[in-house]
Order: structure tokens, then sequence, then C-alpha cells
């Protein structure tokens, strides 16, 4: 069973948290958020830890984070998780040059054994395909 801590939540949060049932193989065990009366009311509503992100990072207790963040707040949240030995979900695109480290074009090479990113592309959109 992959234990799921989400970070950030905003309206989306709620969509993802009432539709986990749905799914088999994983259990949300506590979600955070910057904005702790977020955070308390969703986990109050879901029956659900209310963690702060730095807490989230550290548990032992949370295999995967789910990065619900604003677009600004994905590539620190996203490397944190990555450090902290966490996989990582985002529901958005991981973009090459928000995500690269310093000097770099890609993203980090080290250290990302535990990252999983589905449906996550590492580069500009793709092109146009021509039309038939």
């Amino acid at each position: 069973m992959l234990r799921v801590g989400i970070i950030g939540c905003g309206n989306i949060a709620e969509t993802y948290l009432e539709n986990a049932r749905l799914f088999r193989d994983f259990s949300i065990m506590a979600v955070a958020d910057l904005r702790t009366e977020a955070a308390a009311g969703l986990a109050s509503r879901f029956n659900l830890r209310a963690l702060k992100v730095d807490d989230m990072m550290r548990s032992d207790e949370i295999d995967l984070v789910l990065n619900l963040t604003v677009p600004a707040a994905h590539a620190e949240i996203s490397l944190n998780a990555i450090e902290a030995g966490k996989h990582v979900f985002l529901k958005s695109r991981w973009r090459r040059r928000s995500m690269a480290p310093s000097g770099s074009t890609g993203p980090p090479a080290t250290g990302m054994s535990g990252l999983a990113l589905p449906r996550t592309r590492f580069s500009d959109p793709p092109p146009r395909m021509p039309a038939a």
C-alpha cells in the first residue's frame, strides 16, 4: 500500500480526496499547506492528519507526495520531497527551466531514485503535429 501525503490544500485537493476512495493500492494519510487552516479543514472533513510541510517531508508514514501547490512552488516542494526520499506526483507539467538546478538544462540527475512523475514532461510543450 502506497502511503500518500498531499501538499497544497486548495480547490483541487478536495477533488483528489473525494475521488481517492475509487482507487486501491494507495491511501492518503495526511495533508499539508502553508495555510495551516486550509490543511486543518481538509483533514477534519476527510478524517486525515494535518501536518506542517516540513513534518510531512520528514514523516516515515509518507511514501509519495502529491504536489498540488501553485506552479511557483512546484520546484521547491518537489525537490525537497525527492531529497527527503519521497516519490513525487505532479498534476501538471514539470518545466525544464523552472525545475533544473542552476546552470543545468534538464532535471536533476542525482538523488532521484524515488521519483515518479506519471504524465509529466521535462520539457517545453511538444510541437504540433502537421495536419493530415
